[in-house]
């Protein structure tokens, strides 16, 4: 089990990766490699305009987002969002959704496993 400390990170210090859907770049704050959580994933992640996260869903976690900088389109089980700067959205779990970038975003995205 990973050891219980006080992490601490600068998020230009972390190298950026793929995201898991092969749009866009994320720089992952914490993992669960590193933290024994129910917090799957913390990550700042940033799409470009016109970027298009297909229809997905995440069976066993719940998906929080807080907009930091830009403006997207979610849209959830058939209902579409307008997401800008300074709004927090949460998708639970196994609910179909996908993402229009409409201008360059930056994201914090936190993922939470069910019990």
């Amino acid at each position: 089990m990973p050891s219980k400390q006080v992490l601490v990170k600068t998020i230009a210090d972390i190298e950026p990766v793929l995201t898991g859907h092969g749009i866009g770049e994320k720089r992952v704050l914490l993992s669960q490699k590193e933290y024994s959580s129910p917090i799957t994933q913390i990550a700042h992640t940033c799409l470009k305009a016109g970027d298009m996260v297909e229809g997905h869903s995440h069976p066993t976690m719940d998906e929080h987002f807080i907009f930091l900088k830009g403006k997207c389109e979610v849209t959830v089980g058939g209902q579409t969002i307008t997401c800008r700067e300074g709004q927090y959205l949460m998708i639970p779990a196994d609910s179909n959704h996908q993402i229009k970038v409409l201008t360059d975003i930056a994201m914090l995205t936190v993922g939470v496993a069910l019990d």
